[in-house]
């Protein structure tokens, strides 16, 4: 399950996919759909980078939803 600070409730994604759960120096939570599998977590990373890069971003888990 994941977590959206903005809703305060833990969610599981409907849609297949690999998605992250990060949160962010200011302290919000949430879920990012990712465009495939990552490699590790510096790679998750890099790409929420490429979503926001002006971010501060931190991993906390990634995974699969079938």
């Amino acid at each position: 399950m994941f977590y959206d600070s903005n809703f305060d409730e833990y969610f599981t994604p409907k849609d297949a996919g690999w998605y992250v759960q990060y949160k962010t120096e200011s302290g919000d939570q949430g879920a990012i759909k990712l465009p495939r599998e990552p490699i590790n977590n510096t790679d998750a990373w890099l790409m929420l980078k490429e979503i926001n890069p002006d971010e501060i971003w931190y991993v906390q888990f990634y995974k699969e939803i079938k």
